[in-house]
């Protein structure tokens, strides 16, 4: 693609290379490095043009004419076409075949050539995959033999300097040239590699914290799933052991009930998150009707709000319609009303509500609950290292927000949170609307 001539004047020097190599996002180091190398290689070139035809060296100027604008193709076909596996042995085939002309024009064994074949041999190492190095090695080897045999045998098919002083200053320049792009090729190759093992180290230190961030999330859920699955073996010890009153009885089997959905649910967002991270599941996005998609998850709700003594309020119309991924969005609200009936003390309220215009879908949990701390707000959506407790002891780590984040991005929509004037959280879930019958898209 062009870039604009505005552009080019507002580019840095530096920006304006990488834009002529490539970025970073679309081309790996190894393109990106061809890119450079076929620009850097025009200089020289160039410079061997003015050069050729300055002494006298008429077909070495022609052949020098042909590999510069056969070096400018070959740019455009890596960086424009993006054909990088046609474009490296195009240019192994295309700079020896013109080196192996240049010979006979200049001098043989007694010019530059042979200087230019090591150099050239050096260059293609550099871009070529690693299992075609002795392919393209070999090529340039067994060509510059051929050329010395046909020289050694046939001297008068070799075209001489008219002067020593034109050999001495052609030798003398070439050698320049060649130092010239041996020093090039290195600043390059040091700069790529400074920007991977900077790359690397960010990546690597990234994958540490998470790392550790996951062992101590593995340890606080592993002692959460401890404590219910203790509490239910002692109960039923005691069942089995003692007679129970009925009023106690009936207070245990909700202490229990309660901690059961809550490990349950924990247990869920445990299974599906690192289904997640080892499968890396997509989103199939269908056209929803948002109401028969979570009809189960507030059922469920209901009866949970009414063992805690909260109201639950729905509002959600018939005629919602939105595109999502059905488990993705009912994995999103559980955990939403999830918090919501956490952090809500008994006599309290949380209110789902949904209206959709043209383009959005707004899905909105408010609950009269205690807040968020502003310091937390910034790490909501993250992976947390501590517990969190909801008024009536309720555990959590933060997993199910983080999830819900993770589900919205891959389903193209917005988890957006907002502190309610009057106490409590207000989430919501903005995605795509839709309208007519539910289907895949």
């Amino acid at each position: 693609m062009p870039l604009p001539f505005k552009k080019v004047l507002n580019f840095r020097s530096e920006d304006f290379w990488t834009y002529l190599m490539g970025n970073k996002d679309d081309f790996v180091i190894e393109h990106r490095m061809y890119n450079g190398l076929c620009l850097l290689s025009l200089l020289p070139v160039g410079y061997n043009i003015v050069f050729n035809y300055s002494v006298g060296l008429y077909v070495s100027g022609i052949v020098s004419v042909i590999l510069f604008f056969g070096i400018l193709g070959l740019y455009y076909l890596a960086r424009s076409m993006r054909k990088l596996g046609i474009c490296i042995p195009l240019s192994a085939i295309g700079v020896n075949g013109g080196l192996a002309l240049n010979y006979f024009y200049n001098s043989g064994v007694s010019g530059p050539t042979l200087m230019l074949f090591a150099i050239s041999s050096l260059v293609i190492s550099v871009i070529a995959p690693k299992k075609h190095y002795a392919l393209y090695t070999g090529f340039n080897l067994l060509l510059v033999a051929a050329l010395l045999t046909a020289e050694y045998f046939r001297p008068e098919s070799v075209v001489h300097y008219e002067s020593e002083g034109v050999r001495f200053l052609d030798m003398g320049s070439t050698y320049l040239m060649i130092v010239t792009i041996t020093l090039m090729v290195v600043y390059r190759l040091k700069e790529s590699y400074a920007e991977e093992k900077i790359i690397a180290d960010e990546k690597t230190a990234e994958l540490e914290a998470l790392n550790k961030e996951k062992m101590k999330l593995f340890s606080l859920v592993s002692h959460d799933l401890r404590t219910p699955i203790a509490n239910i073996k002692g109960y039923l010890e005691m069942m089995n052991d003692l007679e129970l009153e009925a009023d106690e009885k009936l207070k245990f089997e909700r202490e229990l009930l309660g901690q059961t959905i809550q490990t349950q649910h924990l247990l869920t967002n445990l299974l599906t998150w690192s289904g997640r991270q080892m499968q890396g599941k997509k989103a199939v996005i269908q056209q929803l009707n948002l109401l028969e998609v979570l009809n189960p998850t507030i059922k469920f709700f209901q009866d949970l709000a009414i063992a805690k003594d909260i109201s639950l309020e729905c509002s959600v119309s018939k005629d919602v319609y939105l595109l999502a991924d059905a488990d993705m969005l009912q994995i999103v609200v559980r955990n939403l009303l999830s918090n919501a009936v956490k952090f809500t003390p008994s006599g309290g309220t949380v209110c789902l509500h949904a209206k959709s215009d043209e383009n959005h879908c707004h899905i909105t949990v408010q609950d009269t609950g205690v807040g968020i701390p502003p310091e937390r707000v910034p790490h909501l959506f993250q992976l947390q290292s501590k517990s969190t407790f909801g008024t009536q002891n309720e555990k959590g780590v933060g997993l199910g927000l983080y999830l819900c984040k993770e589900f919205t991005k891959a389903q193209h929509g917005q988890l957006k949170y907002a502190p309610a004037q009057a106490g409590g959280s207000i989430f919501t879930l903005i995605l795509p609307a839709a309208s007519g019958s539910p289907g895949s898209i």
